[in-house]
């Protein structure tokens, strides 16, 4: 029996016809699931309760009798309770339950003296003695044989009703995996009538990957902020247009966040879903390398940096001209001359290589480094600066930043490390002395990077001077 009827017939599109022509939902394995499911009682499968978990049947019936040999048990302890009532000059007893030993006559500490010599006394306190009769003792060790049959008759039932199960493994698997589709599909429709998507289009005829997005959201974080400002994002779409951005900006700025969005814009695009942005215009892409975020592996014996290098080792020798490649702070588990070292060097190979490249880094002499190479496009993401009104006024010491979430062509002045460790909640004076390190810090770089120049100039000079006639 096919999900639709059999006089219609479906032809497009391609993947719904073929799932709701299929034989899947045959009158045989419909009356199946019906059985199974009428014997199934809901909130034991829930909870993992096997010995409640059927309701009727010939696997009910198995587990039953041992539920009902327990309940006699606990009938003829209830019973006793008269018996032993009268043994103590009572005229009724009622039996306790005291940290998880149940069926305890608890007796005053003074009337303990009355109870027979062959009681066994559990536990006490100042005021109270606790005895179990050998009745009650055989009935309990009875009560647990009972129990233990229960939970293996329960297991027994369980994986019988297992086995019918599989036994429809090859058709269930077919109807599922039908209903997985169609539910893909459905969600795919929903989303794409959710104001903001659009249909994307395909560059088919490029041999390179490129992307064109206007007005693009996160798909995932859109959705839960009151506000999310969209970006216009083109990389790669002309034939002499550059391959790979470099993207600076302050901490906090929505730099991963932006490529984020363009990997998820990607994934989306190519899985025929609509996208979140006004347009959408992507070449095929044959994978998406990511080296995005920082972990080690302890087990492994590999430290933070070691998992990056490895990972990025791993995505270099993989890319194509049809890749895309994001990387998020390259070089950042080591010392910042390693780490900016190894980060120039990544980015040149990858320039070299031309697969689409998304490179966020702090490090901004990066920029300086490829400013005269037309494959690498330096982007940031703009900011409002507001500088200290007085140097006096301490709360006003460290400039105030306003994210704008937007990107913008060229590079970033600074990363404003400090704005952000004072959204933070650092105190003022370790502000204060940090950004007095940092002054002194950048002052020293350049007097170091100067001096390395002057001694550069004078040695081509005295060359050649020492080259002349």
């Amino acid at each position: 029996m096919n999900l639709l009827p059999s006089d219609t017939e479906v032809t497009e599109p391609r993947l719904i016809a073929q799932v709701l022509s299929r034989d899947t939902w045959t009158p045989d394995l419909r009356k199946s699931i019906s059985e199974w499911r009428s014997q199934v009682h809901y909130q034991s499968a829930k909870s993992g309760h096997k010995e409640t978990l059927f309701t009727r049947g010939s696997l009910h019936d198995k587990i039953q009798r041992h539920h009902d040999q327990i309940s006699a048990i606990e009938s003829e302890l209830e019973l006793s309770a008269t018996e032993i009532a009268g043994q103590l000059g009572l005229s009724s007893l009622e039996f306790k339950t005291i940290s998880g030993i149940d069926y305890l006559i608890d007796v005053k500490a003074a009337m303990a003296k009355h109870a027979p010599a062959n009681w066994i006394k559990i536990s006490s306190t100042k005021t109270n003695v606790r005895f179990h009769t050998p009745f009650i003792v055989e009935k309990l060790a009875e009560r647990e044989r009972c129990r233990e049959a229960l939970r293996q008759a329960a297991r027994d039932a369980f994986n019988e009703f297992l086995g019918s199960i599989a036994e429809k493994y090859a058709e269930l698997r077919e109807l599922i995996g039908s209903l997985a589709t169609l539910d893909a599909l459905f969600s795919l429709a929903l989303l794409a009538r959710t104001e903001g998507y659009s249909r994307p289009e395909f560059a088919i005829d490029s041999d390179n990957a490129s992307v064109e997005l206007a007005d693009a959201v996160n798909p995932v974080l859109s959705q839960g902020l009151p506000t999310y400002v969209p970006n216009n994002v083109s990389l790669g779409s002309g034939a002499s247009s550059p391959r790979a951005m470099i993207l600076t900006g302050p901490n906090a700025g929505g730099k991963s966040s932006l490529i984020r969005t363009v990997a998820l814009i990607s994934v989306m695009a190519q899985c025929g879903s609509y996208v979140p942005a006004r347009h959408a215009r992507l070449s095929i892409i044959d994978a998406i390398h990511t080296r995005i975020g920082a972990s080690d592996n302890l087990m492994a014996g590999e430290s933070t940096f070691m998992v990056e290098m490895r990972e990025t080792a791993e995505l270099m020798r993989q890319i194509t001209p049809r890749s895309l490649v994001i990387i998020d702070e390259l070089g950042r588990g080591t010392s910042t001359h390693d780490g900016a070292a190894i980060a120039y060097a990544v980015l040149d190979h990858l320039v070299s290589k031309q697969p689409l490249t998304f490179f966020v880094t702090h490090y901004a002499h990066l920029v300086d480094a490829f400013a005269a190479n037309p494959l690498v496009l330096p982007c940031h993401m703009s900011y409002l600066e507001q500088q200290p009104k007085s140097v006096d006024n301490t709360e006003m010491a460290i400039a105030n930043i306003t994210f704008l979430y937007k990107l913008a062509d060229g590079a970033s002045a600074d990363s404003f490390g400090l704005n952000v460790a004072r959204m933070a909640g650092l105190p003022i004076s370790l502000l204060l002395r940090a950004r007095d390190r940092a002054s002194w810090m950048r002052t020293e770089m350049e007097s170091r990077w100067a001096a390395k120049c002057a001694r550069d100039l004078r040695r081509a000079i005295s060359l050649s001077v020492s080259d002349a006639p």
